[in-house]
């Protein structure tokens, strides 16, 4: 069982009686910043070194490997180089295809399936890739871009081998 819970600001109480309620029932919790990224109200370092500590305390918190990190910097500028762009694509519920879950406008789709056929909306996903400059920040690209570093990889590997 997973449970999914968003950061909606610096107050992490509500993160930990999740946290607290989901343990005794063996869940995973998977934390996802609010998008946009929620206001830290000038408190980043703060809430950034408590979501570090609840991982420590509590490994049934998911997705605060590189979150914390890409939280902190995303909210002073931005968190540039998205590997999750370019390794993953979002389909939507009516087929259509775009890049990734947070771009949603009319220019951001590169077809619809089946309609456009897989060729060519691979093809115009290729060419929206190749000029990837996402710079936000959210729980799906925090999970995939720590599988890109060994720590992170080692970090999140008992997730991925018991799911």
């Amino acid at each position: 069982m997973n449970v999914r819970t968003r950061l909606r600001g610096s107050d992490l109480g509500p993160l930990e009686r999740v946290l607290a309620l989901a343990a005794p029932f063996g869940a995973a919790v998977t934390l996802e910043a609010g998008f946009p990224l929620p206001v830290l109200n000038g408190d980043t370092v703060a809430v950034v070194s408590r979501l570090r500590e609840l991982r420590r305390l509590h490994p049934h918190l998911r997705g605060a490997g590189l979150a914390p990190e890409g939280m902190g910097q995303a909210v002073s500028g931005g968190v540039p180089g998205c590997l999750a762009g370019r390794a993953f694509f979002n389909v939507g519920h009516q087929g259509r295809v775009t890049k990734c879950v947070e771009f949603r406008g009319a220019a951001d789709v590169a077809g619809a399936l089946p309609a456009d056929g897989a060729d060519r909306v691979r093809a115009r996903l290729r060419d929206a890739q190749a000029v990837n400059k996402c710079r936000a920040w959210y729980s799906s690209r925090a999970e995939i871009e720590s599988l890109y570093t060994v720590s992170g990889f080692l970090g999140e590997l008992r997730t991925l081998v018991t799911g």
